[in-house]
């Protein structure tokens, strides 16, 4: 009896694990119920490690405010954004100390966007500004060629030159290019039945997209609609051209991102999004649906080129990597947002802007780095663990089979 004691005494832990394993004992009920419990948390664990890490909510405006536009800075420290708040609009920045109101007297501010290392805004009567981030606005004040215009939109990658909409008193909407000194004449749709709602100007500033609508694309009770893409070339001193690249039934293009050189191949110049459908602007081609992919709510492109699109209810994204094939979906944690207006990029953390549950419009901050954390993100943790447990096993099984064929050997 005691060699018997003494010899289950020496077993090593593994030898002991593996006859509990082989030997009926009231043991092996004990380890089969908790394997059993290591599945049922195991599944808990998918379900949980679905849902995209490194989400965050937060209020951004009162309930009675409204959004009209926001532009963040490119690390992300930094928000210029133009408020509807019931009586007029105002414009306010946005830091980690939160909104100020910005002072700009007899100014009426309608577009903003961003201009190189600063903003530039548009408002009524043919007014510009630009805006470093801190300080006053600069007044940008070129010559139009007849009467002021209100600048609806603008897009400019200086103060210097770029790219606006003007709607003159009749509500007709016209492009025009403008440097620091001219104002070029505008020009309008090439479709009476189309209207152009926001300009793009391309990185180096030569060309813009003019993203519209057509009233005979749909049915006209139900408000905008029809997808509308044009492209303006030329200059304030020698005019400009607009041509038509896309004109379709469907819901309106909401989005233009420009993709850099190094990414896709080198062959797509800008990714097009709407509510009805996903738009590639291969170069020197006409714009071609991404595949696999229908209409989102917002859209933006990461520093990787990795396209990211928000579906309309803030509960899902696809991302649509240019190295990969198809498209990947990721799960959003329910945090209060019921609606997506739009998608910006701030640094390493995609923007959703929208309406929030409790009132109000609101933001959903993604950091996109986290889950590549094993600290932030379960999906990896759990494929670390993983790889732990499947490399336990093939010690244990190794261990069993030395057991089993040398110990009656000696």
């Amino acid at each position: 009896m005691s060699d018997s004691g003494s010899e289950k005494n020496g077993r090593s832990l593994l030898a002991r694990i593996g006859l509990l394993l082989q030997e009926e004992s009231e043991d092996q009920w004990f380890y089969f119920g908790l394997f059993v419990a290591v599945l049922l948390i195991g599944a808990a664990w998918l379900q949980v490690a679905a849902v995209m890490p490194g989400v965050a909510a937060a209020g951004l405006l009162e309930e009675d405010e409204n959004l009209e536009a926001i532009a963040w800075s490119s690390d992300g420290s930094q928000a210029l954004m133009l408020v509807e708040n019931g009586l007029a609009s105002e414009l306010r920045s946005f830091d980690d100390s939160g909104p100020s109101l910005m002072a700009v007297a007899g100014f009426t501010p309608m577009s903003i966007s961003r201009a190189g290392d600063g903003w530039i805004v548009g408002g009524s009567r043919g007014a510009m500004a630009s805006w470093s981030g801190s300080g006053l606005f600069t007044p940008i004040e070129p010559s139009w060629p007849g009467p002021e215009g209100d600048v609806i939109s603008i897009s400019a990658n200086s103060a210097d030159s770029g790219w606006l909409l003007s709607r003159d008193s009749e509500g007709l909407v016209r492009v025009h290019a403008f440097d620091a000194d001219n104002v070029s004449v505008g020009a309008s749709s090439p479709m009476d039945s189309s209207e152009m709602l926001s300009v793009h100007s391309d990185p180096d500033g030569v060309t813009a997209l003019v993203l519209g609508y057509d009233m005979t694309l749909g049915n006209p009770t139900l408000g905008k609609s029809g997808e509308v893409l044009l492209r303006v070339t030329g200059s304030p001193r020698q005019g400009i051209t607009v041509s038509m690249l896309h004109h379709s039934p469907g819901g309106l293009l909401h989005t233009v991102v420009w993709v850099d050189e190094a990414h896709w191949g080198g062959q797509v110049d800008a990714l097009v999004a709407g509510h009805s459908s996903t738009l590639v602007l291969p170069q020197d081609a006409g714009p071609a649906q991404l595949q696999g992919l229908s209409g989102s709510a917002g859209a933006a492109i990461d520093s990787s080129g990795t396209f990211w699109f928000a579906s309309a209810d803030g509960r899902e994204l696809t991302s649509v990597d240019w190295t990969e094939d198809e498209a990947e979906k990721h799960k959003l944690p329910d945090l209060g947002m019921t609606e997506v207006d739009s998608v910006s990029i701030s640094g390493d953390s995609l923007q959703l802007h929208g309406e929030m549950e409790r009132g109000g419009s609101g933001r959903m901050v993604i950091d996109l780095n986290a889950q590549e954390n094993i600290a932030q993100s379960l999906e990896r943790l759990g494929e670390l663990l993983f790889v732990v447990i499947v490399v336990f096993a093939v010690v244990m099984a190794v261990a069993t089979i030395w057991q089993k064929e040398f110990s009656a050997k000696r």
